[in-house]
C-alpha cells in the first residue's frame, strides 16, 4: 500500500511540475522529473526496506510469540493434566465418601425404622396398658359407684327405717293419746253422768223436800191450832235447814265443775306437751336433715363436674413430675441409635410413657 500511495504521489508531483514548467525545456524537465521519481521510488524502496525488516522483525517476534504460546499450552495441558488427575481423585473420593454416607444413612435409616417399629410395638403396648387401666379404673368406679349406691340405699333404707320407727312411735303416742282422751272423755262423761245423778238426786231430794214440806205443812196445818208460836218457830228452823242444805250443794256442783275444768285443762297442756312438740321437733329435724342431704349432694355433683370440666383423665394416671418419667424413661428399653450425636432432645419413649 506505502509504494502505490509514492507513486501515485509522485505521478501528482510529476503532473504539477509539468503545468507549472515552462514549455519552452520539457526535457529538462522531463529529466527533472524521472530524478525526482528515482529519488522517490529510492526512498520508497528504502522505506519498503525498513517496513520489510521490520515484518520480519514482527513474523519473529510472532514465532516467539507462538513459541511462548505453545510452551504455555503445553504447560497448561500439564497443569489441566494434574488438575484432572486431582479433580478426579477429589471426585472419587467424593464418591466414597457418598457412598459411605449412602451407606451410613441407610444405616441411620434401617435403625430409625427399626426405633420407630419399637416406638410404635411400646406405643402400642402402653396403649392397651393404658386401655386396660381406664377399663379397671371405670369397672372400679362403677363398682366404688355400686357400693356408695348401695351404702346410700343402706342409709336411706336405715333411715326410713328410723322414719317408720318414729312414725310408729308417733302413731303409738297419738293412739295413746286418744285412748287418754278417750278415757278422759268417758271420764268426762261418767262425771257429767254422775253430776246428773247427783243433780237428779238433788231434785229428787229437793221434790222429797217439797212433799216432805206439804207434809209438814199439812202437819204444821194440823199442829197449828195447837201451837201457833211453836209451829212458827219450827217452820222457820225447816226453812232455813232447807236453804242451807240447797246452798251447800249448788256449792259443792261448781267446785266439781271447777275442778273438772281444771283437770281437763291439765289433760290438754300433757297431751300438747308429750305429742305436738315431739312432732314439731321431729319435723324441723327432718327438714334440717334433707337440707343437709340437698346441699351435700348438690355440692358431691358440683365437684364431679369440676372435676370431669377440668381434667380428661381421672387423677391415678395424671402424666407424672419430672424426675418421675425421666426415670421411668431410664429403666424402659432404650431405643436410640448410638452413632448419631444431635442435640439432646426429650426422648420419644418418655413423650409415649407419659
Amino acid at each position: 500500500m506505502a509504494p502505490i500511495r509514492w507513486a501515485s504521489g509522485a505521478v501528482l508531483l510529476l503532473l504539477c511540475g509539468a503545468r507549472a514548467a515552462p514549455v519552452d525545456d520539457p526535457v529538462a524537465a522531463m529529466d527533472a522529473l524521472v530524478g525526482a521519481k528515482i529519488e522517490e521510488t529510492q526512498r520508497a524502496l528504502a522505506a519498503v526496506r525498513s517496513q520489510l525488516q521490520a515484518a520480519d522483525q514482527v513474523a519473529e517476534l510472532f514465532v516467539l510469540e507462538d513459541d511462548q504460546l505453545q510452551l504455555l499450552a503445553l504447560e497448561t495441558r500439564a497443569q489441566l493434566a494434574a488438575v484432572r488427575e486431582e479433580v478426579q481423585q477429589q471426585v472419587q473420593a467424593a464418591l466414597r465418601d457418598v457412598q459411605a454416607l449412602r451407606r451410613a444413612a441407610l444405616g441411620n435409616a434401617t435403625a430409625w425404622r427399626d426405633t420407630v417399629e419399637g416406638l410404635k410395638a411400646a406405643t402400642r403396648r402402653k396403649r392397651r396398658a393404658l386401655q386396660l387401666h381406664r377399663q379397671q379404673e371405670s369397672e372400679r368406679k362403677l363398682l366404688e359407684l355400686e357400693r356408695k349406691k348401695e351404702q346410700e340405699a343402706e342409709r336411706l333404707q336405715e333411715k326410713e327405717r328410723e322414719l317408720e320407727e318414729l312414725l310408729g312411735r308417733e302413731v303409738k303416742r297419738k293412739e295413746e293419746a286418744r285412748q287418754e282422751m278417750e278415757r278422759l272423755r268417758v271420764r268426762e262423761e261418767q262425771w257429767k253422768a254422775a253430776q246428773l245423778r247427783k243433780l237428779k238426786e238433788m231434785q229428787e231430794l229437793e221434790r222429797l223436800q217439797e212433799v216432805e214440806k206439804q207434809r209438814e205443812q199439812q202437819r204444821n196445818a194440823e199442829i197449828e191450832e195447837e201451837s201457833r208460836s211453836q209451829s212458827v218457830k219450827s217452820d222457820k228452823a225447816v226453812q232455813s235447814e232447807l236453804g242451807a242444805g240447797r246452798q251447800g250443794a249448788l256449792q259443792k256442783l261448781l267446785d266439781v265443775y271447777v275442778s273438772s275444768e281444771q283437770v281437763v285443762l291439765d289433760a290438754a297442756a300433757t297431751i300438747y306437751r308429750q305429742l305436738v312438740l315431739p312432732v314439731v321437733v321431729i319435723l324441723a329435724f327432718f327438714f334440717v336433715l334433707t337440707v343437709i342431704i340437698a346441699r351435700y349432694n348438690s355440692a358431691k355433683q358440683t365437684r364431679r363436674n369440676q372435676r370431669v370440666l377440668y381434667s380428661g383423665y381421672p387423677k391415678s394416671y395424671r402424666p407424672k413430675t419430672k424426675q418421675g418419667s425421666k426415670t421411668g424413661a431410664s429403666e424402659s428399653v432404650d431405643l436410640r441409635p448410638r452413632y448419631r450425636h444431635s442435640a439432646p432432645h426429650q426422648d420419644p419413649s418418655d413423650y409415649i410413657g407419659n
